[in-house]
């Protein structure tokens, strides 16, 4: 047997009912895939027919010695098992009872140590990491309300060049991948405001635009720095740059186009941002190597392209596809927060319907994610966005408008409320699933015009004809 077959095989020691034996286990194979051939030798060749027998009591579970059956959906490496473990092969209605404790301080500090959130070494390290990274937030704070100039401009691009340095080494020399991620991102955010300070002039639009293009081109460069000293976490910088490209778009729009305001430019990059995560799924399969084979056009082409992918590259560019999901569901959504406050702050009802608009299509496009992750980052900003503009709304109202606001709050609460008791566990009509990929398709071309609305095109075209 070669090292790596031995090494993924765990030998176990298995006591049934009527024998015990033991047996080399293979580790990265579910255990209800497994119990079958456990029960198969537990028959042994004069035992009795337990898989038989099994129907009587729904089936055979594997369970340790004082502890809960064994999660059949697991593995072996899963479950930590190692090998000279000892388990025991049980009907499913009669399992060992727990073991009691004749000591209650020993039953004490047994359950203590069983807690999920119990505190680890893992856990220090990255409290420790945290602060240090919270302190870097910290003087990029300060560095923002030092002002513009060269000696910003230089104390940042330094700063920033030594956090590289601290990324390249905590990844070759020390191999903590977190941390030094955490390096490199920083950097990226130090040399943005470094960029964005080098440009002086008269405040205004232009200035604004001169300095988020700057910023974003070197927060851009420093991203890419980044990556080249960490040699991983390529979701997380491809997140990081797709921030980046968003600002140079909106630096460039607001310097080149003709009557590009703020509240403009901040809608054209929502509805780009907003296009960019509908085909995000399409790019994150792109972007982990996964390739869908062509369909065939000839009877030839039909033996082609047959054969079995392996089983492990497959879940491991499927893990990746789904980290570089993850990561740009973040950065689109962290655009899409930036500009939906940006609209819910400009008075008029052309920004103000924008941000609603923007809102509700994100909302509708979080219905069908599959991950926390990403439909946390797709829900948050339009709840951030609206929050916004209903405080801005109830701020300038008279008392009886104020009133009739929380009213409304509160109703959209207790029907939040119902929603919450009623909707998760249901599977909702086919139907329902029709009307709101319709209702999304003309919300987002209502966006679209809304946009086109806020750069004065209409105002234009108005003009021409009088």
């Amino acid at each position: 047997m070669s090292d790596s077959t031995a090494t993924d095989l765990c030998r176990l020691l298995i006591r049934a009912p009527e024998r015990s034996f033991e047996i080399a286990a293979p580790c990265d194979v579910p255990l209800s895939e497994l119990i079958p051939t456990f029960v198969l030798y537990a028959e042994g060749d004069e035992g009795g027919d337990l898989d038989e027998s099994g129907l009587e009591h729904d089936g055979w579970v594997l369970q340790p010695l004082g502890g809960e059956a064994l999660d059949e959906e697991e593995t072996i490496s899963s479950l930590g098992l190692v090998h000279g473990e000892t388990l025991y092969l049980r009907p499913r209605r009669d399992q060992l009872p727990p073991i009691h404790f004749d000591d209650l301080i020993d039953g004490v500090a047994t359950g203590m140590a069983e807690r999920p959130d119990r505190w680890r070494p893992t856990h220090t390290r990255l409290l420790l990491q945290a602060l240090g990274l919270g302190g870097l937030l910290v003087g990029l704070a300060a560095l923002v309300l030092s002002g513009t100039g060269g000696l910003v401009a230089l104390v940042g691009a330094a700063s920033a060049v030594l956090m590289l340095l601290a990324a390249w080494s905590s990844s070759r020399a020390m191999g903590d991948l977190p941390a030094a991620t955490g390096f490199a991102g920083a950097a990226a955010l130090y040399m943005a405001v470094a960029g964005a300070a080098v440009p002086v002039g008269e405040p205004g639009d232009a200035l604004l635009a001169a300095r988020l293009l700057a910023g974003s081109t070197a927060g851009a460069g420093a991203a890419v720095l980044g990556l080249a000293a960490v040699a991983g976490a390529v979701p997380f910088f491809t997140g990081l740059l797709v921030v980046q490209i968003f600002g140079v778009v909106g630096g460039l729009t607001l310097l080149l186009l003709p009557g590009a305001t703020v509240p403009a430019c901040a809608g054209l990059v929502g509805l780009l941002a907003l296009l960019t995560g509908t085909f995000t799924p399409q790019l994150a399969f792109r972007f982990s190597g996964l390739r869908l084979p062509t369909l065939p056009s000839t009877p030839e082409q039909l033996q082609e392209d047959i054969d079995p992918y392996p089983a492990r590259g497959v879940l491991d560019q499927a893990a990746l596809a789904d980290r570089y999901q993850t990561a740009l569901f973040v950065s689109t959504g962290a655009v899409l927060a930036i500009c939906l406050l940006v609209l819910a702050s400009t008075e008029g009802w052309v920004p103000v319907t924008l941000c609603v608009v923007l809102s509700l299509v994100m909302l509708l496009q979080s219905r069908g994610l599959t991950s926390a992750w990403q439909r946390v980052a797709m829900v948050a900003p339009p709840c951030v966005g609206l929050a916004w503009l209903f405080l801005g709304s109830v701020w300038e109202a008279a008392p009886l408008w104020r009133l009739l606001g929380l009213l409304g709050l509160y109703a959209l609460t207790a029907c939040l409320a119902i929603v919450s008791w009623t909707l998760p566990g249901r599977r909702p009509l086919p139907h329902w699933g029709r009307a709101a990929e319709i209702t999304q398709s003309v919300i987002t071309v209502a966006v679209a015009s809304l946009v086109l609305a806020q750069f004065g095109v209409f105002s234009a075209l108005r003009a021409i004809g009088g």
